[in-house]
């Protein structure tokens, strides 16, 4: 498994773009199976251009959240707008990227259980009952090892973004 990960404070599609092809850069040919992108709301409006690159460029799987601070190894960016990308190679892995509705009667795609190793969970407080789903989780697949946490770049609910190949 390779990874490699970049921060902007730089605006808008640019600043996006810069840390795309750094990350990109570093991986270098071939394909990529995870991006995992942390942005403050000023970025969403370039959203879907970014994941739309990405994919051109062979990212698989794209997911993330707006927030209002972002991290990331070189530190963290509070009270500056930013936005942090991970990108990753992981051979002989397989990604399914999904959203849940909150109307969703049964919101897990049906993978066989003994392929389902991890959960990665972005859950937006304000539009969605987290326990319920990481109950279900639980459920559907047992023994997964689940990681995440609360995502909204607002008081009043966030921007939530998931890319699917």
């Amino acid at each position: 498994m390779r990874f490699s990960s970049a921060v902007t404070d730089k605006p808008g599609l640019d600043g996006l773009r810069e840390i795309a092809r750094s990350c990109l850069d570093a991986l270098g040919e071939g394909r990529l199976d995870l991006g995992i992108l942390f942005f403050h709301p000023s970025y969403t409006p370039d959203i879907e251009t970014l994941a739309a690159e990405l994919e051109d460029a062979g990212l698989t799987s794209l997911v993330g959240s707006s927030g209002g601070g972002i991290v990331e190894t070189s530190g963290e960016f509070e009270t500056t707008p930013a936005a942090s990308l991970i990108v990753g190679r992981l051979p002989g892995c397989y990604t399914e990227v999904f959203s849940i509705d909150g109307d969703e009667a049964s919101p897990f795609p049906v993978l066989p259980k003994n392929s389902v190793q991890a959960a990665i969970v972005f859950a937006d407080p304000f539009s969605a009952n987290t326990q319920a789903y990481i109950e279900q989780l639980e459920t559907a697949y047992p023994f997964v090892m689940t990681v995440g946490g609360l995502a909204s770049g607002t008081l009043l609910g966030g921007a939530r973004h998931s890319q699917e190949p």
